[in-house]
């Protein structure tokens, strides 16, 4: 075998043994690259829990978005307003909506407490079975029920308040918002930014009627309240632009 012949072969397994070292370089790097996702992966799967009690994804650690806490109490006075709003739409709606709160909470009383996941559960099924037009009457009659103290009188106010009381109708939990809240951002002049926190178990229906209610009740004389739904932001469910 001549010299350069000789010198050729070597040349030729240099060239292959680095092609070998650079695909194995290679792999090594995806096999790093597959498992730093597989981790990532695995830790949003674990961050993530579906609750049998909330439709909302409830997230732990550094996950914004939270449920309801269904071992926290109701105020029983928004329970019984809700109720009695039945009858506002007709008496077979009334009827209906009696049997279902029967089936999750007998004996309605104003100024008893309640189990939230139960007043969930019987919101939902009236929600369900029933519609959003209950619902939104249902809105409306809790916000009536509201125990506004003297000091308001604007609407910019009230749906300051409204946040505040909304908090206050929920005892027995360690959350600050046992079941989600409303979220209100100013505007200008007859224009407001409102929304419902992720969490809030009672659904858009009843938010939007509690909003109309609480701006019929407090903006000018006259006030003719309409919701436009937008984009929500990241800790909300739904958001409106309320003009009054």
């Amino acid at each position: 075998m001549s010299s350069e012949t000789h010198k050729k072969g070597c040349e030729s397994r240099e060239t292959t043994a680095r092609s070998l070292e650079i695909g194995f370089k290679s792999l090594a790097a995806l096999s790093v690259h597959a498992e730093v996702r597989l981790e990532h992966a695995m830790h949003e799967f674990s961050c993530l829990k579906i609750t049998a009690v909330s439709i909302s994804p409830q997230r732990e650690n550094n996950c914004p978005m939270v449920s309801y806490d269904p071992e926290s109490e109701a105020d029983g006075r928004y329970v019984v307003a809700f109720v009695e709003s039945a009858g506002e739409v007709s008496p077979v709606f009334q009827r209906k909506v009696n049997d279902i709160f029967e089936k999750h909470l007998p004996h309605v009383d104003p100024e008893a407490w309640y189990r939230t996941e139960d007043v969930v559960l019987a919101f939902t099924e009236v929600r369900d079975e029933i519609g959003s037009k209950t619902m939104e009457q249902g809105g409306a009659e809790a916000a009536k029920a509201i125990p506004w103290p003297d000091s308001v009188s604007t609407l910019s106010e009230a749906l300051g308040v409204l946040i505040e009381q909304h908090r206050e109708a929920y005892r027995d939990s360690t959350q600050t918002n046992p079941a989600g809240n409303y979220t209100v951002e100013e505007h200008d002049g007859r224009t407001v930014r409102v929304g419902i926190l992720e969490g809030f178990p009672y659904g858009p229906g009843f938010a939007r009627g509690v909003f109309r209610q609480v701006a019929a009740e407090f903006g000018p004389e006259d006030s003719q309240p309409t919701l436009d739904e937008i984009e929500p932001d990241t800790s909300e469910s739904h958001a409106w632009e309320l003009t009054w």
